[in-house]
């Protein structure tokens, strides 16, 4: 009967297990409450970065549209300073083309090659003599 006595009582023969497992679930409750509090901490500062997120969007855009609409005033005034082409009501003089041919005198300012051409032949033909 001591065996079976011994086997309904309810001791703890491993209470190191048993701290072991108590001390890990209190780290990891401890760790979602620090979690826990980070989040609360992120959450109440969302509203006011959301609300300045919105301020810049609506500056930005507005800011677009000064530029566009700077833009559109430039381009009338390109498009107004650009010269429509000129419509004469008498037609211009047609101006002389000077006729080429008759300006030339024929004289070789350089001497040509024709000259020493001529030259190489008279010497051939006095050597062949």
């Amino acid at each position: 009967m001591p065996t079976t006595a011994l086997a309904q009582e309810k001791v703890w023969v491993t209470k190191s297990a048993y701290d072991k497992a108590e001390s890990a679930h209190f780290e990891r409750l401890a760790k979602v409450n620090n979690i826990a509090a980070d989040v609360n901490v992120s959450l109440q500062d969302l509203p006011a970065r959301v609300a300045k997120l919105e301020k810049d969007n609506h500056d930005l855009r507005n800011t677009v549209a000064e530029l566009r609409a700077l833009i559109e005033k430039l381009d009338l005034k390109v498009n107004s300073a650009v010269p429509e082409p000129y419509i004469a009501i008498c037609p211009a003089k047609p101006q002389e083309v000077e006729a080429p041919g008759e300006d030339d005198n024929e004289v070789d300012l350089f001497g040509s090659d024709s000259e020493v051409r001529e030259k190489i032949t008279d010497d051939v033909s006095f050597i062949n003599q």
